[in-house]
C-alpha cells in the first residue's frame, strides 16, 4: 500500500468553529505543509515540508508562533509560494492508497480555504476552472483516515466537560502515542514532526505492528523526537 501522512501549521485558527470556508478572511493562512508518502511494500520513503510565505498584511497570531515558532520574518524570508506546494500535493495523493492526518478535518479544511483564496484572487477563468478541478479532486477521494477519530475508544480518555462525562475525548497525538507506545514525544507542532509521529501511530492503529521495527530510517527519525 501506499500512503500519505499530511499536517498543517497555521497563522491562527478560524474566527469561529461555524466559520464557513468559502468566507476565507475568517480563516487562517498555511504556514507550513508537510507530508510523508510511504510505499509499505518497498519500505521507501520520501519526505516534502515547505515554510509557506503568507501574505505581508497577514499577522501571526502570537499564540500560534509560540507553538510552531513561525514568526512572520521567517514566512517572509525562507517561506515559498503556497500555490506550488498544494498542486504538487494535490498531484501526489492521486497515487496513494490512504492520505492520513491527526484531525485530518482541519486540515482537509484548511486546504479547501486556500484553494477557494486562489480562486477569488485570480482574475483568469482557467485558473479557476483548475483550481475547482482541484477542490473537487479533494472532495471526491474517498481514502481518508484520522488517527485522532480513529483511536477514541482505543486511548478511551474520559472528556474534561461534565457535559460529555459520559464520552471519550478526542485524544492529542502526544497522549495517542504515549497510550500507543509508553513514551511522549516532545518535539509536536512542528508539522514534519508532527507527520512522523503521525505515521507511527497510524501504522501501529491499522496494521498492528511498529512501523519503528520495520523501517530502520522512521525508527531513527522517531528516536530523534522523542
Amino acid at each position: 500500500m501506499k500512503f500519505i501522512v499530511y499536517d498543517t501549521e497555521t497563522t491562527g485558527l478560524p474566527a469561529s468553529k461555524d466559520a464557513k470556508m468559502t468566507s476565507t478572511e475568517l480563516w487562517p493562512h498555511i504556514v507550513q505543509l508537510s507530508y510523508l508518502k510511504y510505499d509499505s511494500e518497498r519500505n521507501q520513503l520520501e519526505e516534502k515540508d515547505s515554510v509557506i510565505k503568507v501574505p505581508e498584511n497577514v499577522v501571526m497570531d502570537e499564540k500560534n508562533i509560540a507553538i510552531h515558532g513561525i514568526t512572520n520574518e521567517v514566512s517572509q524570508t525562507k517561506g515559498v509560494s503556497l500555490i506550488p506546494v498544494i498542486d504538487e500535493f494535490i498531484n501526489d495523493i492521486g497515487d496513494v492508497d490512504l492520505v492520513i492526518g491527526h484531525n485530518l478535518e482541519f486540515d482537509l479544511k484548511m486546504m479547501v480555504v486556500e484553494l477557494f483564496r486562489i480562486i477569488n484572487e485570480s482574475t483568469d477563468e482557467a485558473v479557476k476552472q483548475i483550481y475547482s478541478e482541484k477542490m473537487e479532486k479533494l472532495y471526491s477521494l474517498n481514502k481518508y483516515y484520522c488517527t485522532m477519530k480513529n483511536s477514541i475508544n482505543v486511548c478511551k480518555l474520559p472528556s474534561p466537560y461534565k457535559k460529555y462525562r459520559d464520552e471519550y475525548k478526542y485524544p492529542r497525538l502526544d497522549e495517542l502515542h504515549s497510550h500507543l507506545f509508553g513514551i511522549k514525544p516532545q518535539k509536536l507542532h512542528n508539522s514534519s514532526n508532527d507527520v512522523l509521529v503521525t505515521f507511527r501511530c497510524f501504522y501501529k492503529l491499522y496494521f498492528e505492528q511498529d512501523i519503528c521495527e520495520i523501517s530502520s530510517d522512521i525508527a531513527q527519525k522517531i528516536k530523534s523526537l522523542m
